[in-house]
């Protein structure tokens, strides 16, 4: 499955693995919502749901929804049992930040392909009422991914070979044709690149029948354009990469994506341009 299954596979083994609904919302977006109470409306069954800017680490940066400490992870996976398929309402948007974060602790994890609007589309059933509580289960977890803090990247601006740096935000923002929308510096750390993570998916119809109205869904692209994108921009498959974005949640798309494509050495930066845009002392670049 490497990182990604389709709603058939999740429907022919859904009680073989845990669900978990890793929804976030994004102010001021197309991606805001309720989603803690979309998520105790409808479900797919059994699902759970996992608030990333909750269980997130605190003193490791000043962006949310950083990779949560051990204790803490250990928290909010009780009683799940791997391999665990994470989803969001949105099709494909923060759910990549939780696969990631699992598989950072050690877990077997993948990510629905579509999402709820790809679940509810091909007519599979819905949970409705109060959601299945967490069971007493401690799940084992060890640190085995990659986290990139300031440090790393004070060191990657001083030696830029070791791993290439790929940034997710749209290319405006990179660029910094436009204002930072959290009011920061604008632009992007020099000498890494870019690749929006909307060039990533590929849209799929919005079921009518979708409770709330939630927005329309997105599926990941072939392995073979995903590929392509990669090239683009100057990345191989197995080359080492690091990963950033806004504030360290669409960073996972790319991290998904060069997983789906055979690269595993993929250290995510948290903290993300929220972070380093704050900390006056590092270069900003706005050039292409």
């Amino acid at each position: 499955m490497r990182g990604l299954v389709t709603t058939s596979w999740l429907a022919e083994h859904l009680r073989q693995v845990s669900v978990v609904d890793a929804s976030w919302s994004l102010p001021g977006s197309p991606f805001e919502a309720k989603v803690a109470e979309a998520f105790a409306a409808s479900r797919i069954p059994g699902a759970r749901f996992w608030d990333q800017d909750k269980w997130s680490d605190e003193s490791a940066s000043i962006a949310p929804h950083n990779i949560p400490t051990k204790p803490q992870f250990l928290e909010a996976a009780r009683g799940l049992r791997p391999p665990v398929v994470v989803y969001d309402q949105f099709g494909i948007f923060s759910s990549p930040k939780l696969w990631f974060t699992l598989r950072y602790y050690g877990v077997a994890a993948a990510v629905l392909d579509g999402g709820l609007p790809a679940w509810v589309a091909a007519g599979y059933d819905l949970e409705y009422g109060p959601p299945t509580p967490p069971g007493s289960e401690v799940l084992a977890a060890s640190v085995q991914g990659k986290q990139w803090r300031l440090g790393d990247v004070r060191g990657w601006l001083d030696d830029r070979r070791e791993k290439k740096l790929v940034d997710a935000r749209s290319k405006q923002r990179f660029d910094g044709a436009v204002p930072d929308p959290r009011g920061l510096r604008s632009g992007h750390i020099p000498g890494s690149l870019n690749l929006p993570f909307t060039d990533l998916l590929d849209p799929v119809p919005n079921p009518e029948n979708l409770p709330g109205g939630r927005w329309r869904g997105a599926k990941l692209k072939s392995d073979e354009a995903l590929c392509d994108l990669f090239s683009n921009i100057g990345v191989s498959r197995g080359d080492p990469v690091a990963v950033t974005c806004g504030s360290g949640m669409t960073a996972g798309h790319i991290a998904l994506a060069l997983h789906r494509i055979g690269t595993d050495d993929i250290a995510l930066y948290d903290g993300s341009w929220t972070e380093y845009a704050q900390t006056e002392d590092l270069p900003v670049s706005t050039t292409p």
